[in-house]
């Protein structure tokens, strides 16, 4: 049988030596990268403390240690030591894999040192390549039409890495056949590049390279990393690749995009790395070092039963960035309790700092977990990805931020996460999930169908203050009524008593919730401080004296469900939001207030809906007032139209309805004259190109925009306005032709040192890019640029907005300001970095 890893462009003389010897016998071709399909792997049976959670287990306050990943296995653990252990990967892979032992770092050095030096299967050593060498791998290929005919007349069979046949005048057999391997450029001569190929018949250099030197190897994209210098590029050209890759240098392995390079899973994983005595096997792994990966599709093939501890991509105190990537099948066949099986994994325990952004992946088939963040230290920026995953035997999260980890979650689509059990109204699945984790923003995300769709377990120690949270524009809908929307829980677990008072385990969590919109929940806003200790079993929970363990605004918010807000936190002040209960049940309820130490509730300037009517006295809105404490409710406001935009008339809150009797939650006005698009429709373009009305911003168009990616500035008019999720704008005047970055800035992300005595509000920084997409230092003559940030609650008068000036190094106040609709606004001279301070 014929079955090389990958067909390549063959030498005429070689292809007709392999047809003398299959003239007997019909041959399998296995199409590019791919093997036979091993046989199926028996199921490993699981501890019983590692599969899902019993189905009678519930209680809100206590599902952290069935949502989380780490939860069930790290809780309370001393700080882990890491090692990472390397295997033998020299077997053969076209018989069945035998247990392989564990080799020292220096044993598994010398093999990677054996692969590197291989070249081809006669074992030249690339130190020794002659000029022959180098002439006979730069012989012309065969073309491809001759090395099919030559298939077609040996009764060769081309197949897929499942066995099926692949047409050989199809396209797909053309791209297997011509389809390209592993190379990056060489070091000592930019000229020429390094390949590493199953096999290297008919091999030429890619365009651009005057040639190279081409190895033939089992593992070409392992053996491409080995090679590469620090620092290189590792390209990964259209193929499906068998591997499993560590990457422990700084590098960027680069594919062809997601769906053309293909890396899967082997039948066996064979290395591992070790976090508190239990083995991680990961399909991919970056550790200790700078390590982009980009434009992949990693495959997992549902093979996670002979690998527990079943990972996609894993970062382990590591770095990089993990963008455009399609990572799928992480789970056991069939999908199963199993508590593993975690698409892209990053962890940080060795006390350094580390980064790491994941954007623009597509998630699917997850079994526990689609992005799982931990560690002290680890800063990550999740952005822009569609994760979908888990099953019915499992509690699954999408997201997870936990054990210390910071960072952002913004623009991600989110769901459906299958509910465990089946029941969405379990609440044991999240879409975001944040256990123990440091501070965080979550901002702009849209999750679909999934039972707790937001979910903060948030917990201080004594070494450690309680964390920040800003929840702000996020959607949360449902096609059927799941458990809940947003969930912040300040949990107090005290581990040693003796040791530690109470008092020093739990400490104040702040909140800013703002513009989130959320449908068909159960519980759309729950919030709770609570307490308990361990002495030989964990005592009961008592609320009692935690009524002010969260503190903060939630306010603009639209909350539909069956109930409205759940809280036990007299520190939460409730303003300007909408809230519509969904179902006539005996105990629907707007608000549910159960203070054990009394104190009232801040509640006033809400807008209430029951039963599809608006609640317009303070008798209607007193039935659905519940619990035992004292809600402020009077005065309340008037959304006319439900859909979550308050009447005008109130100036308690930053926004007004500008059409209060049409359901219009996106306020589209088109003209900018303050009349909604829905009661006055947008006029038709002018055709004899007169000046556009100009609306109290300036621009006609506002483009919102989540931060980061480059917006090519409209010519149809003379200004544009761009807005960030959390509401800071920026406006651009005179730069057609032009493209722009705005970014959102918190504290953490800051690129310069804050000046001294003044609080940060808010933050942006904005880039202007000319026509060859070089970054602009000044601005252009006749342009103009104003930054713009929401009050909310603030004075102006105590507000101010200050400039980084990038000559001088210093920060510099803007002057003139202006405030308009709710929001300070300054020019700015340059590009660059503002902030709003007080």
């Amino acid at each position: 049988m014929w079955s090389h890893n990958r067909v390549r462009k063959m030498f005429s003389i070689t292809m007709a030596m392999m047809l003398m010897a299959m003239l007997a016998f019909p041959v399998t071709v296995f199409a590019d990268g791919e093997e036979p399909a091993d046989e199926p792997a028996s199921e490993e049976t699981v501890p019983a403390e590692e599969t899902a959670p019993p189905a009678e287990e519930s209680a809100p306050a206590e599902e952290g240690s069935e949502d989380s990943d780490e939860a069930s296995e790290e809780e309370a653990l001393p700080d882990p030591q890491v090692s990472v252990e390397a295997m033998d990967e020299t077997a053969e892979k076209e018989t069945e894999a035998e247990p392989v032992e564990e080799t020292t770092g220096e044993e598994s050095s010398e093999a990677a040192e054996e692969v590197d030096e291989t070249v081809s299967e006669e074992g030249t050593e690339s130190g020794e390549v002659d000029e022959v060498a180098a002439e006979e791998q730069k012989a012309p290929a065969e073309d491809l039409a001759d090395i099919v005919d030559t298939l077609n007349e040996s009764d060769a069979v081309l197949v897929d890495e499942s066995g099926e046949a692949i047409p050989l005048a199809s396209e797909e057999a053309a791209e297997v056949l011509a389809a390209a391997d592993p190379w990056f450029q060489d070091p000592a001569d930019a000229t020429l590049v390094v390949a590493y190929q199953a096999s290297c018949a008919g091999w030429t250099a890619p365009a651009g390279y005057a040639g190279g030197v081409c190895h033939e190897t089992a593992t070409p994209i392992q053996s491409a990393i080995d090679a590469a210098p620090a620092d290189a590029t590792v390209h990964v050209e259209s193929g499906t690749f068998v591997e499993q890759i560590t990457i422990s240098k700084n590098l960027t392995l680069q594919g062809a995009g997601a769906g053309s390079s293909v890396i899967q899973a082997p039948a066996t994983l064979t290395n591992f790395y070790t976090v508190s005595g239990r083995d991680y096997y990961p399909i991919v792994l970056a550790t200790e070092a700078t390590v982009n990966i980009d434009g992949f599709t990693i495959d997992g093939l549902s093979d996670g039963n002979d690998d527990y501890r079943y990972i996609g991509i894993a970062y382990l105190n590591a770095d990089g960035v993990v963008s455009n990537n399609e990572i799928t099948n992480i789970q056991d066949t069939p999908p199963s309790g199993s508590q593993h099986g975690v698409a892209v994994d990053i962890r940080a325990n060795d006390g350094e700092s580390h980064s790491v952004e994941v954007s623009n992946n597509v998630v699917t088939n997850f079994q526990k977990g689609g992005v799982v963040a931990s560690g002290e230290g680890l800063t990550v920026d999740i952005n822009n990805n569609t994760i979908s995953g888990s099953n019915a035997s499992i509690a699954g999260n999408a997201i997870q931020l936990s054990y210390g980890a910071v960072g952002t979650i913004l623009g991600n689509t989110i769901g459906p996460v299958v509910a465990y059990g089946g029941d969405p109204m379990n609440g044991y699945d999240s879409g975001i999930l944040l256990y123990y984790s440091g501070s965080a923003n979550i901002i702009g995300n849209t999750i679909v169908d999934s039972p707790n769709a937001i979910s903060i377990n948030g917990s201080s120690t004594p070494e450690r203050e309680t964390p920040s949270f800003n929840i702000i524009g996020n959607t949360i809908e449902n096609t059927v009524p799941s458990y809940g929307g947003i969930e912040v829980i300040n949990v107090g677990f005290n581990w040693f008593p003796g040791v530690y008072p109470e008092e020093t385990v739990n400490k104040p969590m702040d909140v800013t919730v703002l513009y989130n919109n959320i449908f068909n929940v159960d519980s759309a806003f729950y919030a709770a401080g609570y307490y308990s200790e361990y002495s030989g079993g964990w005592t009961p929970v008592t609320y009692d004296g935690y009524e002010d363990k969260i503190t903060g605004l939630v306010a603009e918010n639209y909350f539909n469900g069956v109930y409205g807000i759940t809280t036990n936190q007299r520190g939460l002040d409730f303003h300007c939001n909408t809230i519509e209960i969904i179902d006539n049940q005996e105990d629907s309820y707007a608000f549910y207030y159960f203070p054990n130490a009394g104190g009232d509730l801040n509640a006033q300037h809400n807008a209430y809906w029951a039963n599809g009517e608006m609640l317009e006295n303070s008798e209607g809105i007193a039935g659905f007032i519940a619990g035992d404490g004292t809600v402020l409710y009077d005065p309340f406001l008037f959304d006319s139209d439900g859909d979550g935009v308050c009447d005008p008339g109130d100036n308690e809150c930053e926004f007004a309805d500008n059409c209060p009797d049409v359901f219009n939650p996106d306020q589209a006005d088109s003209d900018g004259d303050g009349v909604g698009d829905a009661c006055e429709p947008p006029a038709p373009a002018d055709d004899e190109g007169d000046e556009p009305v100009v609306g109290p911003f300036g621009p006609l168009t506002l483009i919102p925009v989540t931060g980061g990616e480059t917006v090519e500035v409209p010519c149809t008019q003379a200004c544009t306005v761009f807005e960030l999720p959390t509401g800071e704008q920026v406006e651009f005047c005179g730069l057609c032709g032009y493209s722009v970055t705005v970014d959102t800035e918190t504290v953490d992300t800051l690129p310069f040192e804050m000046p001294e005595d003044v609080t940060m509000l808010a933050g942006l920084t904005f880039n202007i890019l000319d026509a060859d997409g070089l970054l602009v230092e000044a601005l252009p003559e006749d342009a103009s640029v104003k930054v713009r940030f929401p009050m909310g609650t603030k004075v102006a008068d105590l507000l101010g907005i200050q400039m980084w000036n990038p000559t001088d190094e210093e920060w510099v106040s803007l002057i003139d300001l202006a405030v308009v609709d709710g929001m300070l606004e300054a020019a700015a001279d340059w590009p660059g970095t503002a902030m709003l301070f007080e």
